[in-house]
């Protein structure tokens, strides 16, 4: 807020500005209403509560809704998991801004004043977005029978055939999938992902320094 203007939202809104900045919209709102309130701005902050591995925040999923994936024109800026991890993610080009990769942020506010006052720079972030519309425009053409062209972009993707947590419960009550001889799959969640293990959000440095340990282990 020193270096770009920035609007808050919601209960927390009234520790940044003198009043409480209400959401224009409600907890589940309407397309329309997303989209109109999300293209007044060009940039949205999408951070994490914690830096954990994989651990990418719903503001930042909400950017690419299928529903309106083609309507919604604002750059996410995330802090939260590595580049690596929102690229595995999504299988975008150049279409967020990491806070990690600037080492200030003065230089993140420089980066983004710049952006808004270049637009070819700044339309490079939705290059993507015409990528993806040419490639579902020769999936049409291709195919025979089409239900919706984004079904083609996520074919094979459970979460447009069934809620993911459905099926995973399928899963944790299927003794078959749970007593397989080839892989133990009884294990407790929070030894395989917890903070002590995928977590550097107290301090960085120790967090490399471990990762790399293991690596050097790994080698020898």
């Amino acid at each position: 807020m020193k270096y770009v203007n920035v609007d808050v939202f919601g209960k927390c809104s009234k520790n940044f500005h003198h009043n409480e900045n209400k959401e224009p919209c409600s907890a589940s709102p309407d397309g329309d209403c997303f989209k109109k309130f999300m293209n007044g701005y060009k940039f949205r902050l999408a951070f994490e509560n914690s830096l954990c591995t994989d651990y990418i925040t719903e503001k930042f999923w909400s950017m690419y809704n299928p529903e309106f994936i083609f309507d919604v024109h604002s750059v996410p800026i995330v802090r939260g998991a590595r580049d690596y991890q929102y690229k595995k993610d999504v299988p975008f080009e150049n279409f967020y801004l990491n806070t990690q990769n600037f080492k200030s942020p003065k230089e993140l506010a420089d980066y983004l004043n710049y952006l808004d006052a270049n637009q070819t720079a700044y339309l490079e972030f939705f290059k993507w977005k015409v990528d993806l519309f040419k490639k579902i425009e020769e999936n049409l053409k291709n195919s025979k029978i089409v239900t919706s062209y984004l079904n083609l972009w996520f074919e094979g993707v459970t979460f447009l055939n069934k809620a993911p947590f459905c099926r995973l419960c399928e899963y944790l009550h299927n003794e078959t999938f749970l007593s397989n001889h080839e892989h133990n799959r009884r294990w407790i969640v929070s030894e395989w992902f917890g903070p002590s293990q995928n977590c550097w959000d107290s301090d960085e440095t120790n967090f490399a320094l471990e990762i790399l340990a293991k690596f050097v282990g790994y080698c020898i």
